[in-house]
């Protein structure tokens, strides 16, 4: 089965959606944020941020670089952050609560409806959240998946490595087209980053 991940959009942010065909392994891979096993150079890459807080027209000032892959039951991401270890905010808080600072967000949106994205978020101290959002983008934070991140800070930046389980996900078994975003935090840099180009003058 084709597996092809594209931009989730918003009612209120546009972008133009970057196509992408995850290949599929039959290889395990461990949640430890280490990238460690060799499967992950067949993954494709997701690269080329961009900046849309505090505004889009003006360059990044971080780089992140992103891998993703299939396994029979998950779909598996990995992200290198590069922002120095002494300039990362990482407070320390309870589950879902997506607490301000330092942050990854991953959101898939099973079929592309654009009706709701189910939502999961990490920080360089693999403090984790999860949520359904919906298509105003009210999140319901009640919802707990399976899904699992573990973050490894270095002294230039923070790997994650993320599993998302497909049987925490609602979907038709036919589906081969997803929407996906994904939106990176600096506190340092003031900058929140998206995998896709956003819009946000256009409604």
């Amino acid at each position: 089965m084709a597996f092809l991940l594209c931009l989730l959009c918003s009612p209120v942010l546009w972008a133009l959606p970057p196509d992408i065909g995850i290949p599929t392994t039959r290889e395990s891979l461990t949640v430890d944020g280490h990238m460690h096993e060799k499967v992950w150079a067949e993954a494709v890459e997701l690269k080329d941020f961009r900046v849309f807080r505090p505004r889009t027209d003006i360059p990044t000032r971080f780089e992140v670089r992103g891998k993703a892959i299939r396994t029979a039951g998950a779909l598996w991401l990995a992200f290198e952050v590069y922002v120095d270890a002494s300039k990362m905010n990482t407070p320390l808080a309870k589950r879902d609560s997506f607490p301000r600072g330092d942050r990854l967000t991953v959101q898939l949106d099973p079929g592309k409806t654009g009706r709701r994205a189910y939502t999961f978020a990490v920080t360089p101290v693999s403090l984790l959240g999860d949520a359904i959002t919906n298509h105003e983008g009210e999140d319901d934070r009640s919802w707990d998946s399976l899904f699992d991140a573990r973050s490894v800070i270095h002294e230039d930046r923070w790997v994650s490595e993320i599993r998302i389980p497909f049987q925490s996900l609602r979907f038709e078994a036919d589906t081969d087209t997803w929407g996906l975003q994904i939106e990176v935090v600096s506190w340092e840099h003031q900058q929140s980053i998206s995998w896709a180009p956003l819009n946000r003058d256009h409604s």
